[in-house]
């Protein structure tokens, strides 16, 4: 079952919760349902003194209070959820991380070089089982991953039919980055993604002076390896010189390594 995969992470819940529900399906119950978790874990990460409070009503449950406090952040919810189609739900959250680094543990297979940093996403989940969608809005400082540090970055999420296609449009915008020893103004990216697994992209870059430059490729993302192929780049570093991708290269990435491979 999904519950005994090994690649879960380890969890110790303690808490209590009390249930107050009749009817004999999903979309016939009614009550009110109540969790309290004292302090657990989830992986590596620790939860806090956390609480949720719905009721049921014609297959709408209704978040009267969600709040989740771990070590990785915080998550805060309230709004509906739809149980059925033929009544949508919408639920307002805020996911705060404060560590980037400790959110990485909830994964299976978290990298070997972590992502450290904070950031906020809040929005809105909505529709029905059958056509769920989330927008959001992105905002993270101090980010860094290996030798690449990021000073601030911000963004908007809109993804629609999660449970069965997803697709939409991811836009990130960062300034003064450090790639190694390559500076950078800003950069400003944009991601359409077309399923679960593929996505396309395309960013513009300023950098010091009049150096500036884009590029663009496709992403897919498998569960053992993530594949970046660039097809096209485009590097100007002053009113005379300009620099062009000669042929498209792949970044192959897994949990433990990143490799170039060319496609020539």
């Amino acid at each position: 079952s999904w519950l005994d995969r090994p690649t879960l992470p380890q969890t110790v819940v303690n808490g209590t919760y009390a249930v107050d529900l009749s009817g004999d399906t999903l979309p016939h119950l009614a009550g009110l349902a109540s969790v309290t978790l004292a302090p657990s874990t989830l992986g590596n990460v620790h939860v806090d003194s956390s609480y949720a409070r719905v009721h049921f009503d014609s297959g709408l449950v209704h978040v009267d209070t969600l709040a989740l406090q771990t070590s990785a952040g915080h998550l805060d919810a309230h709004g509906t959820v739809a149980l059925v189609d033929s009544r949508p739900g919408s639920l307002l959250y805020t996911l705060s991380l404060t560590s980037f680094a400790d959110a990485n543990q909830l994964f299976g297979h978290p990298i070997t070089t972590p992502i450290t940093g904070v950031g906020t996403l809040a929005g809105i989940l909505s529709g029905t089982p059958s056509l769920l969608a989330l927008t959001g809005d992105v905002r993270a400082h101090g980010l860094s991953y290996g030798s690449t540090q990021v000073q601030r970055a911000s963004g908007s999420v809109t993804l629609n039919d999660l449970t069965h296609t997803p697709s939409g449009t991811i836009l990130l915008s960062a300034d003064s980055i450090l790639a190694g020893s390559f500076p950078l103004d800003s950069l400003r990216s944009t991601i359409r993604v077309m399923d679960a697994h593929n996505a396309d992209f395309s960013a513009r870059f300023a950098g010091l002076g009049s150096m500036r430059g884009s590029t663009a490729g496709r992403i897919n993302v498998q569960p053992a390896v993530t594949e970046i192929q660039v097809d096209t780049a485009r590097l100007i570093t002053d009113s005379a010189s300009t620099y062009r991708l000669a042929a498209p290269f792949r970044i192959l990435a897994d949990t433990h390594t990143v490799a170039i491979d060319s496609l020539l």
